[in-house]
């Protein structure tokens, strides 16, 4: 007759071990969602230009909210990235002649735009081995677009145009000009059917403690504490 252990001490602490390891994969898979919830994609808005010179200018632009309720704002970024071995100049090159990259924004009465800010968002000092200060290989512009409480619902447009001169081993290129545009519908204050663009970045939800179970929590509390229910 086989040995069967009946000793209620035993089954408790296989017990406790299985809901550690258990927890323990929960806490893994929260982790991983998590992590999945913040990568980040960007539509592009056109496709990329080839220069003479042979560099490719790419672009992409994205709005915070895909529309703009009354007496509210929303974000526009927009980011372009010039490949191989080249870069935008980020100030006035007065040896040169060249000039800094520059977004104006036009937009319709009653839209308000206003923080419009460049930045290097990957900073590159040399092209082929040339050092070139206040260059960068991609620029990033934000800005705040807003609108009066008594603005006219329907549609908008937002338009932008960026002026730029680029670097590569042989100089400073020929200055460039780069547009786009947008249409933005206006809408009530309290419209349900303005919703955040996840594109543009990871939020945190107000109610998402709510929507995730207790369950893991316990768990996750069991195997902290060694406080295991049986």
């Amino acid at each position: 007759m086989p040995y069967v252990d009946c000793d209620p001490r035993a089954t408790g602490i296989r017990r406790k071990q299985r809901v550690r390891i258990l927890a323990a994969f929960l806490a893994l898979v929260l982790i991983n969602l998590h992590g999945n919830g913040t990568a980040q994609t960007a539509d592009p808005i056109g496709p990329p230009v080839r220069l003479v010179s042979g560099e490719q200018v790419s672009h992409w632009a994205l709005l915070s909210y895909n529309k703009l309720r009354r007496g509210m704002d929303m974000e526009l970024t927009y980011e372009m990235f010039i490949r191989p071995d080249a870069c935008f100049l980020l100030a006035d090159n007065v040896a040169s002649g060249g000039h800094a990259l520059k977004l104006v924004i036009t937009a319709s009465p009653g839209l308000v735009t206003s923080a419009v800010k460049a930045s290097a968002h990957g900073r590159q000092t040399t092209v082929n081995g040339v050092k070139v200060p206040n260059c960068s290989d991609e620029v990033r512009f934000r800005a705040k677009v807003s609108t009066r409480p008594d603005q006219p619902l329907g549609m908008n447009r937002l338009a932008g145009k960026i002026t730029w001169q680029a670097v590569n081993a042989t100089g400073v290129l020929p200055p460039q000009t780069t547009s786009f545009e947008f249409p933005i519908e206006v809408v009530e204050r309290g419209d349900r059917t303005a919703k955040y663009n996840e594109s543009y970045g990871y939020r945190a939800k107000p109610d998402l403690i709510w929507r995730i179970p207790t369950f893991p929590f316990v768990l996750i509390y069991c195997v902290a504490s060694g406080d295991c229910p049986d």
